[in-house]
């Protein structure tokens, strides 16, 4: 599970859900994401399951915010 606070990432090509790849206010964070040249990413989505390629010369990273959820029922 990844950390809450803000990170560097993008968002999945087939559901939009948040795909955080870089901690962009602590350090560096294991999210998952395989970098698979300078600036090019490798990520599963954990909602969708798609895997699919990002960065690279495409779509720009942006800023996203990983909240820490509570789990009550």
């Amino acid at each position: 599970m990844t950390a809450s606070g803000w990170y560097l990432g993008f968002l999945c090509k087939e559901c939009s859900t948040a795909l955080p790849v870089e901690r962009c206010d602590k350090g560096a964070a294991d999210t998952g994401a395989r970098p698979i040249a300078i600036g090019a990413w490798e990520i599963r989505c954990p909602a969708c399951g798609l895997v699919d390629h990002y960065g690279g010369g495409g779509k720009p990273m942006t800023r996203i915010l990983v909240e820490k959820k509570d789990n009550h029922t």
